[in-house]
């Protein structure tokens, strides 16, 4: 990959990595104590330490030949062999095979002589690299020969293996050749915190898996300050917080640091012992010269993971981007590039590597490319194009890559497609402007203040709201737009702000206040929102002038304080409840009806006051159904237990309670005490039993039932009633005789079912069904006839006709809701406009939009608002509605949403000085009705013609043609004709061309008189 992506010069991470090496290299041999010299395959000394020099210098003082860097160290060997040097022939042989890789490592003892005297020394030789490419040759002096005997052979360890293998190998091979029980071999993870990573830890029987460690309070913390590190004996008295010392029981300690070619710790390496360490000398030669071996190993296993990172960082980076990338040798040669480049070239990357980059551009931009080239070869200083083609954007940067003497030695180029930034920028830019735009428009104030608290950006319905002119708050304090009575404390809430901010009302519920520049005060809502940005504190705030939402408020609460003081001076109990009977509000009057004190009755539910627990339940039953179908409400009667147990009966009138949506909440009932009613009732029917005898003439139907629910007993009044005959009623079911809905057969099977059991029914408001079909509302009191034996055997009904007073009240409750609901039920805009013109409230629809939004116009008159003629027009029509209480009607149209919209508004009086304008959109019922009259005058034209067409037509003209030529000569013209047929004018045209044909006429007008002067037109 490298040899592609730099030619054949190599690029200068390669050349950095290879010079790190070398330094590397030159920083090992350096701290090293013995005698160390690199060799390449075949035998020239590449680099040497300064151990290695010295000795040299001294052996050269001898007459022994030299053997510096240059040299040829199996020449210098033949040599000392030739001198006389015993020993020298095997080492030769050694070296040789491990050079040519016939053997994995050599090793040798040898004496020497020099001008010290006579020493010893450990010839060790290891390859370097498999196949080798050369070998490193260390000579290490022995104090004794026993010494040189028993010296580590570090080339015998691990010969086939690299890399964290060897180190491992080095590590067994230390504890064995010294005796420890422990040794280890560790890399510098973070040198600043103190953290190692053991790469090897052998315990006598093993390897333990690698771990981090921090050495704090260790004898490893002493280690990497650079220097050996050795505890004979009682280390543990040492390092009292080293726990593992202790669990291991240890007693000594030896440790050399490793370094690398800068002379940095980059690890270290020892043993540790659970006895005292008696031979100190020979373990530190051990130790040293294990440490130099995996010295040189440990940093170039950090090197190769170095450079083999940074080659997958350098391909990575060339291929990672989504745009062009290319590297150019000064001719235009291209010696590499990714896969976007090729693409964008036409060709792959095979392809292009070794081609001339200009032959690839179109001629144009090939010149100005080789213009940006030389620019950048001759100032050795990057260069920026901008170009467009083919509708995509395209940023084109050119680099030099210079050489170490500062020249050009290839070009990197960089095409990068803006094309999506670009529209992006033309989109943000767009975007700002609509946003701008819509920030003006608002009616609600928006400013920003900076961190200190001054205002930075202000729009201008907040200047207005403020009093202030354009740019005139710019700059100010935002303390400058508080009532004073309040700066000192919001310069403190502002500061809080900051400190935590985030979208939130401001105020946390207190009542706000705002200050114009004259001083006035006016209430205002706030919202606050933290602004992101390279800058914290910065605050965008949306200011509302509540003013008239305030007055709103008020005017309901007294409008809820008025309403709750006519309820509570009502004689009549008023309760509210949820869904589930819940009363959540009553008036005084329920109260003393149900003889509890104030306050008492919210909480209890109405299922608490019913008489028994069969109206209980038959209450509950009746509370499901109602939220669920949902009825017209329908008053009801029933017995109540009061406080003090009395039985009372009391009728209820009710309605729903909904919310903005419609939905079911609860019931507003009235409650009425009938007790002296109901016992009134009870001492009519007592009279009417004493006066039996009148029953057949009572103007009152009467029913007698049995227990198997026929009738068996009915008076005049009862047939008069249902127009059926006596005979016919008599057998019939009783339940057949009501309606097929609730108030009717379901209500009048729950009175037989009551009856049967012995129960009593009082003014059961019930609906019934004339012979004829036509409904009759009733109200049917139950008496039960009980045998001896206290069973029920039949019933006395009472059946009075309340058809006109339930139609009465039907009407009544529809008025009452009709004009509840108005707002609600009329689909229509309605607007209430004063004898000023003002628009005073507004009530929208659904589907239909104003003129203008609600806030632009409450508050301001027609004239402001409306088309001066519209305005005129509608003035006038409230004018009339007010002076004469007729409704007033006027239609007019508008431009809305881009069409033409056709209105009708009705104009009625409401109060003695305003007037309520309900507003239609009738445009499609205006098309509708000129489409209705278009489709009536074609079929009226239709008839004649067919009707014209059973006379004369000597020229053979279809119906189609006959209609055309009708009403041409009535003088419409082809647009004219074709929107009264419902046809194109393109097919009005080819009609008109038959017509010219079969006639022979010359023109429309020749073909029209000779029609009507041959009669075929009348």
């Amino acid at each position: 990959m490298w040899k592609r992506f730099n030619g054949n010069g190599g690029s200068k991470t390669a050349r950095r990595g290879l010079s790190a090496a070398d330094d590397l290299t030159n920083a090992v041999l350096a701290t090293l104590s013995d005698q160390v010299a690199f060799v390449d395959r075949d035998g020239n000394i590449t680099a040497v330490n300064e151990a290695w020099k010295s000795f040299d210098c001294e052996c050269g003082d001898l007459g022994l030949q030299r053997s510096g860097v240059g040299s040829n160290y199996l020449e210098v060997c033949r040599a000392a062999e030739q001198a006389g040097a015993g020993g020298v022939e095997g080492a030769i042989l050694g070296l040789r095979a491990v050079l040519d890789g016939s053997r994995p490592h050599f090793s040798l003892t040898y004496v020497c002589q020099s001008l010290s005297g006579r020493q010893w020394f450990r010839m060790t030789v290891s390859p370097i690299g498999s196949p080798p490419d050369g070998a490193v040759i260390s000579h290490t002096s022995v104090a004794e020969p026993t010494l040189a005997g028993e010296a580590l052979d570090v080339a015998a360890i691990a010969p086939a293996e690299t890399g964290e293998p060897l180190l491992r190998a080095l590590t067994e091979h230390l504890a064995k050749t010294i005796g420890a029980r422990f040794a280890f071999l560790s890399e510098v993870v973070d040198q600043r915190a103190g953290r190692l990573r053991l790469i090897a830890l052998w315990t006598g029987e093993g390897f333990e898996e690698s771990f981090e460690y921090d050495v704090d309070g260790t004898p490893c913390r002493e280690v990497l300050r650079g220097a050996l590190c050795l505890y004979p004996a009682d280390v543990q008295e040492s390092f009292p917080d080293d726990v593992w010392l202790k669990e291991i029981a240890a007693e000594c300690y030896l440790a050399v640091p490793l370094f690398s070619y800068a002379g940095d710790v980059i690890g270290h390496l020892g043993v540790i012992h659970d006895q005292s360490l008696d031979d100190v000398s020979f373990a530190e030669h051990v130790v040293r010269a294990v440490g130099a071996r995996a010295s040189v190993e440990l940093e170039r296993v950090r090197l190769v993971r170095t450079l083999e990172k940074s080659e997958r960082t350098a391909r990575a980076l060339l291929n990672a981007p989504v745009d062009s990338a290319l590297l150019v040798e000064p001719d235009g040669t291209i010696s590499d590039l990714n896969e976007v480049a090729a693409v964008r070239l036409g060709v792959t990357v095979e392809e292009a590597i070794g081609k001339n980059v200009f032959n690839l551009f179109p001629p144009d931009v090939a010149a100005t490319r080789r213009a940006v080239m030389e620019e950048v070869l001759t100032s050795r200083k990057p260069q920026r194009v901008k170009d467009e083609r083919a509708g995509m954007h395209f940023e084109t940067f050119v680099y030099p890559v210079l050489n170490q003497e500062g020249d050009v030695e290839r070009v990197a180029v960089f095409a990068i497609n803006v094309t999506a930034r670009r529209l992006a920028e033309e989109k943000l830019q767009r975007s700002e402007e609509r946003l701008r735009a819509l920030v003006e428009s608002s009616t609600e104030g928006i400013l920003s203040t900076g961190s200190d608290g001054r205002i930075e950006f202000v729009s201008a319905a907040a200047e207005r709201m403020f009093g202030y002119g354009p740019g005139e708050l710019v700059g100010q304090a935002i303390e400058t737009l508080v009532p004073e009575r309040y700066r000192d404390g919001h310069v403190g809430h502002r500061t809080g702000y900051a400190s935590q901010p985030q979208s939130r009302p401001m105020g946390g519920g207190m009542d706000l206040a705002g200050r114009r520049k004259d001083g006035t005060e006016f209430p205002v809502e706030i919202s606050l929102s933290p602004l992101e940005g390279p800058d914290n504190g910065h605050t965008m705030a949306v200011i509302s002038d509540i003013t008239e939402r305030v007055r709103l408020d008020t005017k309901l609460r007294q409008s809820e304080h008025s309403y709750r003081s006519l309820v509570d001076t009502l004689t009549h109990g008023v309760e509210e409840a949820d869904v589930s009977g819940v009363i959540t509000v009553a008036n005084v009057a329920l109260h003393r009806l149900y003889e509890y004190g104030d306050g008492e009755l919210l909480g209890k539910s109405v299922l608490d006051f019913v008489a028994s627990d069969d109206e209980r339940d038959s209450l509950r039953d009746y509370l499901q159904y109602l939220v669920k179908e949902q009825p017209s409400p329908t008053p009801y009667f029933g017995r109540k237990r009061t406080k003090s147990g009395k039985i009372i009966d009391v009728e209820v009138a009710w309605d729903y309670k909904r919310d903005e949506k419609g939905q079911v909440t609860g019931f507003v009932g009235v409650i009425t005490d009938i007790t002296e009613r109901r016992q009134a009732e009870e001492a009519l029917r007592g009279s009417q039993e004493r006066y039996r005898d009148l029953y057949d003439d009572a103007p009152v139907a009467y029913f007698a039932v049995g227990v198997d629910g026929r009738i068996a007993k009915a008076n005049q009044r009862a047939s008069q009633l249902l127009g059926y005959s006596l005979d016919d009623l008599i057998g019939q079911p009783i339940v057949d005789l009501y309606s097929d809905t609730a108030a009717g057969k379901d209500r009048a099977k729950r009175v037989v079912e009551r009856f049967r059991r012995g129960r009593e029914t009082h003014d059961e408001e019930m609906e019934m069904r004339r012979a004829d079909g036509s409904p009759v509302w009733v109200s049917l009191t139950v008496r039960v006839i009980l045998d001896a034996d206290g069973q029920p055997v039949e019933t006395r009904s009472m059946v009075l006709d309340i058809t006109e007073r339930k139609q009465a009240d039907e009407a009544l409750r529809q008025s009452t809701q009709r004009n509840a609901t108005l707002i609600d039920a009329i689909p229509d805009m309605m607007f209430t406009i004063d004898r000023r013109g003002v628009y005073v409230d507004f009530v929208p629809a659904d589907g239909l939009e104003p003129y203008t939004p609600p806030d632009q116009f409450l508050g301001r008159t027609v004239f402001e608002v409306l088309p001066a003629s519209l305005a005129q027009d509608m003035m006038r029509g409230v004018e009339l509605a007010l002076e004469t209480g007729r409704p007033e009607r006027i239609e007019y149209e508008l431009e809305l949403d881009g069409g033409r919209h056709q209105y009708e508004a009705r104009i009625v009086k409401s109060k003695e000085d305003e007037a309520l304008a309900i507003v239609r959109d009738v445009t499609a019922q205006k098309r509708l009705e000129r489409e209705e009259e278009l489709r009536r005058v074609r079929d009226e034209l239709e008839g004649r013609v067919e009707k014209e067409m059973l006379g004369k037509n000597p020229y053979g003209l279809t119906f189609r043609e006959f209609t055309v030529l009708h009403l041409a000569a009535n003088g419409a013209a082809d647009k004219e004709i074709a929107d009264q047929l419902g046809i194109s004018t393109f097919t009005v045209s080819k009609h008109v061309a038959n017509i010219l044909g079969k006639m022979a006429a010359a023109s429309r007008t020749e073909a029209c008189v000779r029609a009507l002067r041959e009669g075929l037109l009348t």
